[in-house]
């Protein structure tokens, strides 16, 4: 009896993840942990640190519709090993990177409702030689609209946006977000406009983008 018991346990067990799998044979859990030290000094004052980079995780899934069509989905967030408290209001948030629902066609391309890179973002980060570093594009450029800091390198919310298959190397991509920024009554909350073309064949890249 004993042992009879003992095999149910070890038939019961492996069951389980075979069914938790076949329930979500679409879904893929993904992440990585970055940690950096840095240094900048200005001439005036020197700051020096340890901090949480782009230390993410994320589940996304695909459902297959038929003729070439597929429903997408993706929720990702930051997480600030570094700072567990969260006091980034960027980080250690639901849904605080790329995320979005959309339709996916193999031959007419992805539109996407969500939060999302900008297609100017997605063709400057081609160009970024500290990806995801202490020294990355967010550091570098200026602001977008009433903002300021690095916010051209966005990813806002509020994002309706198409991206092309690609096609002998080249790719377009065009995104409008609306009610991007807080605003008091009366006043206009913002949107932007990003478009953006790419080419990345045979280890050549170029691109050319526009946001306002």
């Amino acid at each position: 009896m004993q042992k009879k018991m003992i095999v149910l346990a070890i038939a019961a067990a492996m069951a389980a993840p075979a069914a938790f799998a076949a329930d979500a044979s679409n879904v893929t859990v993904y992440g990585k942990v970055d940690m950096a030290f840095g240094s900048t000094d200005s001439g005036t004052a020197r700051n020096t640190q340890v901090s949480s980079q782009v230390t993410k995780v994320g589940f996304k899934g695909a459902e297959d519709l038929g003729d070439g069509l597929s429903a997408i989905w993706q929720i990702e967030q930051q997480i600030d090993i570094d700072n567990a408290g969260g006091t980034n209001s960027t980080k250690n948030t639901l849904a605080s990177r790329n995320s979005f629902l959309g339709l996916k066609s193999n031959d007419m391309g992805t539109v996407l409702l969500g939060r999302h890179d900008t297609p100017y973002k997605i063709a400057t980060r081609g160009l970024d030689v500290f990806g995801d570093q202490f020294a990355d594009n967010r550091q570098l450029m200026g602001g977008l609209g009433k903002s300021v800091g690095g916010t051209m390198d966005a990813r806002p919310t509020n994002v309706v946006a198409y991206i092309s298959p690609a096609m002998n190397g080249f790719k377009a991509a065009v995104a409008y977000a609306v009610n991007t920024e807080v605003a008091t009554a009366g006043t206009d909350k913002g949107s932007i406009w990003s478009l953006a073309g790419m080419y990345d064949q045979d280890g050549i890249y170029g691109a050319v983008g526009y946001q306002t």
